[in-house]
C-alpha cells in the first residue's frame, strides 16, 4: 500500500479537528479507517475524539423554538409543535423526539379542561342568578331541593341504531338523597311523585345492570357529601360574580 502523503495527513487533521468522524474523512480522502486512526493517534495536537452515534435530531436553536413556542401557544399540543418546527427549519422530528426536548425544558405535559362554551345569553343569565341569590346564607340553601336528570347510556355515547340507556331524575337535600326511608315513601311523598309524573324505580329488564350500578353509586351518596356541597353554593355565587357570569374553577 503507499505512502500517505503529507497533504492527505493535514487533510484529515484538518477534519478531524473540525469535529467530522473517522468514517467521514477516511470516504472524503479514499484513505481506509485504520489509517486515518493511525494519523489521528500521532499527532503532535489533541485531535476530539468523536462521541460516536447519530448525531442530535434537534440543534440547541431547534429547543429554543419550542421553548418559545410554547411560551405563547401554552394549549397547543406536541402534533402542532412538530408542524411548526418543519415549517420553519425543515426539519421533521417525531413527536417523541420532540416531547424529549420539552422536557428538557421542563415542560409537563397536562389535559386541556374542557368547559361549556357560554354565549353572551348564558353570561347574562348567570350574572342574574348570582345577584337574585348573593344574599343568601348556607341557612337558606338548607331549605333547598336540589334536582336534576340525566341519560346514562349502557355503551358510551349514543350510536346510530340506538343502545340501551336509561333516564334518571335525581334530587338532593341537606339531609342527603332519597334511599327509600319510609319518610321518602309516604303517601304524600308518593303523590306528589306521581302527580309531577316521576318514577321512583324504573323497572325495566332490558337496563337491569345498568340500574343496579346506578343504584349502587346513588346509594355510595352521603349526607355530608351533600351538605359540603350546599355549603359551597355561597362561594359559587362570587365566583360566578367575579366572573361576570363566565366559567368558574367549580
Amino acid at each position: 500500500m503507499p505512502k500517505t502523503t503529507p497533504e492527505k495527513c493535514r487533510s484529515a487533521l484538518f477534519h478531524l479537528h473540525n469535529g467530522e468522524s473517522i468514517c467521514s474523512v477516511a470516504k472524503q480522502l479514499g484513505l481506509s479507517k485504520s489509517t486515518v486512526n493511525h494519523i489521528s493517534k500521532s499527532a503532535s495536537t489533541d485531535v476530539p475524539k468523536s462521541k460516536g452515534g447519530r448525531p442530535k435530531k434537534l440543534q440547541p436553536c431547534h429547543v429554543h423554538f419550542l421553548d418559545h413556542y410554547f411560551e405563547l401557544n401554552s394549549t397547543s399540543t406536541v402534533r402542532k409543535a412538530c408542524q411548526a418546527l418543519q415549517e420553519t427549519f425543515q426539519v421533521k422530528a417525531c413527536p417523541t423526539t420532540v416531547r424529549k426536548a420539552l422536557q428538557y425544558c421542563r415542560y409537563k405535559a397536562r389535559r386541556l379542561v374542557k368547559k361549556p362554551k357560554l354565549l353572551k345569553r348564558h353570561y347574562i343569565a348567570c350574572c342574574k342568578f348570582a345577584n337574585e341569590h348573593k344574599d343568601m346564607t348556607v341557612e337558606d340553601w338548607k331549605k333547598v331541593v336540589w334536582s336534576d336528570e340525566t341519560k346514562i347510556n349502557f355503551l358510551g355515547p349514543d350510536v346510530k341504531f340506538g343502545s340501551s340507556s336509561i333516564m334518571i331524575w335525581g334530587c338532593m337535600t341537606w339531609e342527603g338523597v332519597g334511599d327509600n326511608d319510609p319518610k321518602h315513601t309516604s303517601k304524600k311523598t308518593t303523590k306528589w311523585l306521581k302527580s309531577n309524573n316521576i318514577k321512583v324505580m324504573y323497572n325495566c329488564k332490558v337496563q337491569d345492570e345498568l340500574l343496579k350500578r346506578c343504584e349502587a353509586e346513588w346509594a355510595a351518596i352521603t349526607p355530608e357529601t351533600c351538605r359540603n356541597l350546599i355549603e359551597s353554593i355561597p362561594h359559587h355565587i362570587e365566583a360566578v360574580l367575579k366572573a361576570k357570569g363566565g366559567n368558574t374553577k367549580y
